[in-house]
């Protein structure tokens, strides 16, 4: 507030490529970025900006905008990508809004990495949004999901920590082409879950523990690979419910109730897995 007495009149002032940092404080805003400036707060604990219970605390509209180091909190949409790329969400804490973070009809090259996301109804959404990567962020205590897509492909989700999702930690419905690979996934109902998602969907090097489901395709066929996942400890390792043609190789399996089970489904290929210590 050195130079404007909001975060918004800055933005407003500034020019494209200009850095606007955001001393210590709380702001409560409804902060529309729709220039391409990097927005760069003081704290990330003390730097809040606080929706007010509105529909979003930040909505950013622009192309190239980085933003980093802020609490955002008390909305319906924490952060709102809309329509755009080459953005950077980055350090932050999202945390007691209706949703965390989205993604709407934003492609290529969006990064959102080493955020906290808290206490919301879904941590992260992805809707109509491709070639976006999601990464080492942690994603805890959140009602529904923890990170959700919707017709949104050739993803990138890697290296998340999610924990405690009521529902799902990660639900990938109507999408294809997305990797998941290299998350810790613990304490929730699906573990990964591909509801009608077909073709080339690449699930590998995941960590998934103490869910109800570890990984569960549901009508999702055609291409779709499971591989090198380490599932430890839910009732179901893998199941698979009217999906087919799939493959499922590499996996290790220990200490689930049942290690692979199908519903409803043929054609798929089961190979190199190791399972262990199952009730079937």
């Amino acid at each position: 507030p050195d130079d404007y007495p909001t975060i918004q009149q800055a933005i407003n002032a500034a020019n494209p490529g200009d850095t606007i940092y955001v001393r210590a404080g709380t702001y409560y805003e409804n902060v529309i970025v729709n220039q391409s400036v990097s927005l760069i707060g003081e704290n990330r604990k003390t730097t809040i900006i606080d929706g007010s219970g509105d529909n979003f605390s930040v909505f950013i509209s622009q192309n190239n905008v980085n933003m980093t180091g802020f609490k955002t909190k008390n909305a319906i949409w924490g952060i709102v990508l809309y329509n755009v790329s080459y953005c950077n969400i980055a350090e932050n804490d999202v945390l007691d809004n209706d949703n965390g973070i989205e993604l709407y009809s934003s492609s290529e090259s969006n990064t959102i990495s080493g955020n906290n996301m808290t206490n919301s109804f879904r941590g992260f959404w992805l809707y109509g949004s491709s070639n976006n990567t999601i990464s080492g962020n942690t994603i805890t205590k959140n009602d529904y999901e923890g990170i959700s897509f919707y017709s949104s492909s050739n993803n990138t989700i890697s290296e998340n920590t999610i924990t405690n999702s009521n529902y799902d930690s990660i639900s990938i419905y109507g999408s294809s082409g997305n990797t998941i690979s290299g998350n810790t996934i613990t304490n929730s109902y699906h573990g990964i879950h591909l509801h009608d998602s077909s073709k080339f969907n690449t699930v590998s090097g995941n960590t998934i523990t103490n869910n109800h489901f570890g990984i569960h395709l549901h009508g999702s066929s055609d291409l779709n690979t499971i591989s090198g996942n380490t599932i430890t400890n839910n009732y179901d390792g893998i199941y698979l419910d009217g999906s087919s043609n799939n493959t499922i190789s590499g996996n290790n399996m220990t200490d689930n109730y049942h290690g692979v089970r199908f519903y409803g489904s043929s054609g798929n290929t089961i190979s190199g897995n190791t399972i262990t210590n199952t009730y079937h």
